[in-house]
């Protein structure tokens, strides 16, 4: 698998459901500087790092957002590695937390990576989950960060992988 991240850009990268866990290490091992934050909506903060250790992938530099673990009723609290979303449904909460993590954070080079959108969705209505991408790139942007944004390809409607290619600088499809 290859594929170029480029930095100060934000991309899409859309796969296959059968790639999926494979490609989430060999996105991070990929991403500038590696200093930044990981957003998930698939699988709590804990499983992410756990795989991450097994690849010996270095994740020091990562602060993590956890949409997961307290909507499953996992007793977690906000700690210097993670910061925890109460719902996944609350998407004026994550962006919340994004920005302040960025503001309080030097961050200068790094990035973003949200895994996935297709996790929003299962939540979340489409417009909502448009809306929400339209205004978090536009914030990539300005923070000057490498963003990247994962898309599985049959988990979304094409419909809305589609306005979503436009809110993006690239898109990238892994087969």
């Amino acid at each position: 698998m290859s594929f170029k991240i480029e930095e100060k850009k934000t991309t899409l990268l859309v796969i296959n459901l059968d790639k999926y866990h494979q490609t989430i290490p060999r996105i991070i091992e990929h991403l500038p500087n590696k200093k930044g934050i990981y957003i998930t909506t698939n699988k709590s903060a804990e499983r992410i790092i756990n795989q991450l250790d097994k690849r010996k992938i270095k994740h020091e530099n990562i602060i993590f957002i956890d949409t997961v673990s307290k909507s499953a009723g996992l007793e977690v609290e906000d700690n210097p590695k993670c910061i925890y979303v109460n719902d996944p449904r609350s998407l004026v909460d994550l962006s919340i937390k994004t920005s302040n993590l960025v503001s309080n954070k030097r961050l200068s080079g790094g990035f973003i990576f949200f895994d996935s959108l297709s996790g929003l969705l299962l939540y979340n209505k489409e417009r909502g989950v448009e809306k929400f991408t339209h205004s978090f790139c536009g914030k990539i942007r300005s923070w000057k960060l490498t963003g990247v944004i994962l898309a599985v390809k049959d988990s979304i409607n094409p419909d809305v992988l589609t306005t979503i290619t436009g809110f993006v600088d690239n898109t990238l499809s892994i087969n």
